[in-house]
């Protein structure tokens, strides 16, 4: 209390004297003091501060997306699924078990290695956004048709395509190498070859393929027949992960994927 009494007193000055009785006031006269004062107050601080500006974020665009296959993010059975589940066997196993597992793995290793990766839907609602989704590379995972018997002989093995016809054929060709070349290791170690006479307008005119930026380098994968090919698909998912992820990583890195198992021949099958 002495100190505010000191500085109140150093800051009072003498009472003005009163003006002549017979003076009127100007009202246009503008009052000021007439003479600074001993000692100026200083400005208090603000009780509240200003508060601080709002900066909109840019959006970061992916450089790897990946479609788990007839996935859907709002199902609630523990499975999700689309209306179309995709392949369905006579057990119950299902594509959509198959290629949700896969692409959560993959998704693991390549953000392991430093790359913002995202997951899609099969429909997902990024497709309907403007400007058109333009990641640096996609991919969509699936799993085929849950045949056997002796005359589906032909459904097994795996498939990569890219769009027919292409905006981007260079980059999409050199993904589907790179994709091929890595996957084919693991899949050749099963007797599980890349199946050429297997690939379908489903593949090369796959919905999404149309819903991205149409220079986008992507590619559809069938990792294998739900049928045939169900131990495989089942018990060496951690292997096609990697695979897949390095794939990717190698068409990220720029490397044309060469030599010799970027292109395998067509296994010799016969359509019933």
């Amino acid at each position: 209390m002495v100190g505010m009494g000191v500085f109140v007193l150093l800051n009072l000055q003498p009472t003005p004297p009163a003006p002549p009785s017979d003076v009127t006031p100007d009202p246009n006269a503008t009052l000021v003091p007439t003479r600074a004062p001993i000692l100026q107050i200083p400005a208090l601080p603000q009780v509240f501060p200003t508060a601080a500006p709002t900066f909109t974020s840019t959006p970061t665009i992916p450089e790897v997306a990946i479609v788990a296959g007839h996935w859907a993010a709002e199902a609630t059975d523990g499975a999700p699924t689309v209306p179309d589940s995709g392949a369905v066997c006579p057990d119950g196993l299902r594509e959509v078990d198959i290629t949700k597992s896969v692409a959560d793995k993959t998704l693991d290793i390549i953000r392991g290695r430093g790359y913002h990766a995202v997951l899609l839907q099969e429909f997902d609602p990024l497709y309907q956004k403007e400007p058109q989704f333009k990641p640096r590379v996609f991919l969509s995972i699936h799993a085929d048709s849950c045949l056997v018997g002796a005359d589906y002989a032909y459904a097994t093995g795996y498939k990569i395509a890219h769009a027919e016809p292409s905006n981007n054929e260079q980059e999409d060709s050199r993904l589907v190498v790179c994709l091929t070349r890595s996957y084919d290791k693991v899949a050749l170690k099963y007797n599980k070859p890349f199946n050429a006479n297997t690939i379908t307008v489903d593949m090369t005119a796959y919905h999404a393929f149309r819903k991205i930026d149409p220079t986008t380098p992507a590619a559809i994968i069938e990792l294998g027949f739900l049928g045939w090919d169900r131990e495989f698909l089942v018990n060496n998912q951690d292997e096609m992960a990697r695979a897949l992820a390095i794939g990717l990583d190698d068409f990220l890195k720029g490397s044309p994927c060469v030599p010799a198992t970027a292109t395998p021949e067509p296994t010799e099958t016969d359509l019933p």
